[in-house]
């Protein structure tokens, strides 16, 4: 194959390449990328905001970014658990934003332009020329910053073969630069200014809570019994944001269906249930409990079984947790009971 052809050909086949990544939402682009060994051509503004509970494979490329950024030292595992949400807020009181926990679009803009910063920086060092066949700490730096933008798809190895030199021409292609396997300073200038001057595109909306929520009339207070009976046969459903089925819950969809079950019309979210509810001083079975997790004011709730236990839908599924688990007992904010009106 001549040069001409094979350079139309690799044009071809990135142009497809980008169209397809640039088309997709973050969850199923992590998804085409999993079985890469390098995770860094990934971009988290296009993913919505990621919290506890929720476990998807955006989840595991924030993990994975947290960890190349020294935040996090879990497992990747696709999980939010206590483990990522603390690397989140150790991120953000590290960037000076608001320490919520949760991956927002101003904490995961954050991350990206923190992963270009620390990818910019050992780049431009690079002082001499790297001609194929070296195997270098250069070379393997200018293989992350080639992968970042998807040219580059193989183990960042530190080898210049024949990947990073694909990855490499390409790129040259694409920014009208003269074609040439020796990199010199221009070609680090060129991919230098690309990362500083490329400002992240967020695609993704971030879940809003209501001022002022509506209240609902809550027309009867139930039988304790019945309800914990019920909410006891979906132990095991798993966790689903926006769940409100059988098929899978989040925290308010299960206590919402619990309660419809009893012919008790519940609002839909953990914050109006709050308002629509009373405060007690004294916890019974059957009482509401909330939490304070991703957000500031109540975002997580289940029902009191007794002898320190509460009933709901986590990121485990719908579970038994003991209240004075020391992730819960840190959030709780309080106890509240359905009341005539």
């Amino acid at each position: 194959m001549n040069l001409s052809s094979r350079t139309a050909q690799m044009t071809v086949l990135h142009s497809m390449t980008y169209s397809f990544m640039i088309s997709q939402p973050f969850a199923y682009y992590s998804e085409s990328f999993s079985n890469m060994q390098t995770q860094e051509k990934k971009s988290l503004t296009s993913a919505r905001t990621l919290m506890y509970g929720h476990h998807s494979t955006s989840v595991r490329t924030l993990q994975e970014k947290l960890h190349s950024l020294s935040f996090y030292f879990g497992e990747h595992d696709s999980h939010y658990g206590v483990l990522t949400e603390h690397a989140v807020k150790s991120f953000q009181l590290s960037h000076e934003l608001l320490p919520t926990g949760r991956a927002d679009k101003l904490t995961l803009i954050s991350i990206d332009l923190e992963e270009k910063k620390r990818m910019i920086e050992p780049i431009e060092k690079i002082a001499h020329t790297i001609s194929p066949g070296e195997t270098s700490q250069d070379v393997k730096k200018l293989q992350k910053a080639l992968s970042f933008y998807g040219y580059y798809t193989g183990n960042v190895d530190g080898i210049y073969g024949p990947l990073t030199s694909n990855a490499i021409e390409q790129y040259q292609l694409d920014h009208k630069l003269e074609i040439d396997e020796n990199i010199e300073k221009s070609f680090i200038q060129s991919l230098s200014k690309k990362m500083k001057n490329e400002k992240p595109k967020i695609t993704h909306k971030t879940q809003t809570i209501k001022k002022d929520p509506k209240k609902v009339e809550v027309k009867a207070v139930g039988n304790v019994a019945s309800i914990i009976k019920e909410a006891k046969n979906y132990l095991g459903v798993p966790y689903v944001w926006g769940g409100e089925s059988p098929r899978g819950f989040d925290c308010s969809g299960y206590i919402q269906y619990v309660y419809q079950k009893q012919d008790i019309i519940l609002p839909r979210t953990v914050h109006e249930i709050w308002n629509v509810t009373t405060s007690v001083k004294k916890l019974s079975v059957g009482d509401f409990v909330f939490y304070e997790t991703y957000q500031p004011g109540p975002s997580h709730m289940g029902i009191y079984l007794g002898n320190g236990q509460f009933i709901h839908a986590g990121d485990d599924g719908v579970t038994i947790s003991k209240m004075n688990n020391t992730y819960w007992k840190q959030r709780y904010l309080g106890a509240k009971r359905i009341t005539k009106q």
